[in-house]
């Protein structure tokens, strides 16, 4: 789909709105502690601590809200990419030449415009979600332990640059993995669409046992594959089944 990187491009307005609550939510996740300090060091100071008590509880119910609202508009944002995303599919298919049509399989089609598409639903909206809502703290993060440790700071940018090299090692079998899965279900869909098509004939000739282990045999093969791809399952999962 040459249109689905402009699709992505276009993201709807609300991520941004979403990325700058998820952001705030953070600063406010990351400030606690300080106030919480001050807080106990008025306690043992023997003062009244009523205005730390009363900012610790604001920023308490700011991150709670500032969380929610983030959540919900990169929640959105994933929604209406999904639905473009499943148009565009529609438009592709209802406009397939007629010779290209009859070299595939209705079911594997089928498969593609259903379980493909619930899975990149998940996905996106997941993947959305999750940088919104991680990547903004894990620069406010970064830039806290700046401020406290230099030394803190380069261990924790190490092993975020090692795991991101290991993943880019992995990637590679992930997608294969992923591949594998994806094209098992849709031969499972186009199987069980082409017996559905032709049940009174089976049944006419007495073919279920053999109908009954060609679909067995289908059902098999996407359990070897989604085995496969769950090999994997300490990466972020992109199998579609």
């Amino acid at each position: 789909m040459a249109d689905l990187p402009a699709l992505v491009a276009a993201v709807p307005c609300p991520a941004g709105r979403g990325v700058v609550l998820s952001l705030l939510s953070a600063t406010s996740v990351l400030v606690l502690p300080l106030v919480t300090q001050r807080l106990i060091g008025q306690i043992s100071e023997g003062t009244r601590p009523s205005g730390a008590i009363l900012l610790v509880g604001a920023l308490i119910v700011a991150n709670v809200l500032l969380n929610a609202g983030s959540w919900f508009l990169l929640d959105r944002t994933g929604v209406i990419l999904i639905r473009d995303v499943r148009r565009l599919l529609a438009s592709r298919l209802v406009r397939l030449s007629v010779p290209f049509f009859d070299r595939l399989r209705p079911g594997d089609l089928l498969a593609r415009a259903t379980a493909d598409a619930a899975s990149v639903d998940i996905l996106t909206t997941d993947a959305l979600v999750g940088l919104g809502i991680h990547v903004p703290v894990v620069i406010a993060v970064i830039g806290f332990m700046a401020y406290l440790d230099a030394v803190l700071l380069g261990l924790t940018l190490a092993v975020v640059v090692l795991a991101f090299l290991v993943f880019r090692l992995l990637a590679p079998r992930i997608r294969s993995a992923s591949a594998a899965t994806a094209e098992a279900v849709g031969a499972l869909t186009a199987d069980l669409e082409r017996a559905l098509g032709a049940l009174r004939t089976i049944r006419a000739f007495g073919a279920e046992r053999a109908e009954e282990a060609r679909l067995h045999a289908a059902a098999d093969a996407v359990r070897q594959a989604r085995t496969r791809a769950s090999w994997w399952g300490w990466c972020p999962r992109t199998s579609p089944a």
